[in-house]
């Protein structure tokens, strides 16, 4: 079974990594409730087919990004298409990634407990039966992501959740008049404090270690009210909060914000989510070409690791080398990636004032070679017309459009 297949078919059941005990046990009480409850849900489908199609789904919650995404592309398509045939039944994956998030969902979207779809949709699955299940969390899609950004959000605020969300901001220092920068980082120690096990070493090179991005706090924070933001308790200090309530800020604050900067990491969807002007730091390749469209983006850099010499993105997109989102595949194809170091990151602080105050403009170097990129590569990668590449970024890093 391909690796991107399994991970999708285990991440039906479990979130981290089960133990062969945990595996046993969740075949045999799911190929039980197939028996029970899925082969026969699966008949009455078929029946009532000619009046109303039921379909199922597994709604993707494991990981922020794709609940995000998710969210966004059901209620975008469901908006054109005739609702009245169609009854949708979720549930969710194990794990629940923002509890605040799910508690909005959940209004607008019909939830049933696990152990009556998931065993439904996996008898459609076994039979093919495309029409009554919805597949999700499976890729991004360029043209809907795009699409999706220059249109208004869909997620709105409670007037009690605009009342808690100042109350908290003004409690962490917020002082009225100021406005606000979120930094969403994935953080190396909150992955490997909290999460332990549960924290994919597979992916680890898209963490950041926040003390890098510190001289750049304190320059923003001369001119605006920046908070570092992520599930570790100490960053809301002097707050105490429930996790749900840490979850419900992240989102207040981003809505609260003037401009985000974020990491590689789902949390970059929130801005997406609410709209909010975004900078996308230490950003893969992958995530630049395929992933959800960014106002402005700094990449990280590729290496080859024998001849110890940068790699340009045509030739990333020549070999193939964007798709790689493994830390095994980038070692059979002696690849490395190094990110931006804290000097490349506090000398973005005055391009960043400027975006901030609304008049930055791409330099006359700047628009040359993103011209000459998008023109090469712009047709099979839409998702370049929706991003910019910063002025002091390119004078230093030419080699990349090569």
């Amino acid at each position: 079974m391909p690796a991107n297949v399994y991970w999708r078919f285990r991440s039906h059941f479990f979130f981290g990594n089960p133990n062969k005990t945990e595996v046993a046990g969740s075949f045999f009480f799911f190929s039980f409730l197939i028996l029970a409850i899925g082969i026969p849900f699966f008949c009455i489908q078929r029946l009532l087919s000619p009046f109303i199609v039921v379909r199922v789904g597994i709604f993707p919650t494991n990981y922020l990004g794709h609940m995000i995404y998710e969210y966004e592309k059901y209620v975008r398509v469901e908006e054109k298409s005739e609702k009245k045939f169609k009854f949708d039944i979720f549930c969710t994956q194990p794990n629940i990634a923002n509890h605040f998030l799910i508690s909005k969902i959940r209004k607008q979207l019909i939830f049933w407990p696990r152990a009556l779809v998931v065993p439904v949709f996996l008898i459609n699955r076994i039979f093919k039966s495309k029409n009554f299940i919805m597949r999700m969390g499976k890729s991004f899609e360029l043209d809907g992501a795009a699409d999706f950004f220059i249109r208004p959000t869909i997620f709105h605020f409670t007037d009690a959740e605009l009342k808690r969300g100042e109350e908290l901001i003004h409690t962490l220092g917020h002082v009225e008049g100021r406005e606000i920068i979120t930094l969403f980082l994935r953080s190396q120690r909150y992955r490997s404090q909290y999460l332990g096990s549960k924290s994919s070493v597979s992916t680890d090179f898209r963490d950041v270690l926040q003390e890098i991005y510190q001289p750049l706090i304190t320059q923003l924070n001369q001119f605006s009210f920046t908070r570092v933001l992520g599930l570790e308790p100490e960053i809301f200090a002097p707050l105490t909060l429930s996790r749900y309530e840490r979850e419900f800020l992240n989102f207040f604050l981003v809505y609260r914000s003037r401009l985000c900067i974020t990491t590689d990491s789902g949390s970059s969807l929130i801005p997406f989510l609410l709209r909010t002007p975004t900078i996308q730091t230490n950003i893969s390749l992958t995530a630049l070409l395929l992933g959800i469209p960014g106002n402005f983006v700094l990449p990280l850099t590729y290496i080859n690791l024998i001849t110890n010499t940068r790699i340009p993105v045509s030739e990333l997109i020549e070999k193939g080398y964007f798709q790689l989102t493994q830390k095994n595949e980038f070692e059979s194809k002696n690849i490395g990636t190094i990110q931006a170091t804290e000097a490349e990151l506090s000398i973005l602080s005055n391009e960043i004032s400027e975006i901030f105050q609304g008049f930055w403009k791409p330099s006359e170097l700047n628009e040359r070679v993103y011209n000459q990129m998008r023109l090469k590569h712009g047709s099979g990668f839409p998702n370049l017309k929706h991003v910019r590449f910063l002025n002091s970024w390119v004078q230093n890093n030419l080699w990349f459009f090569e």
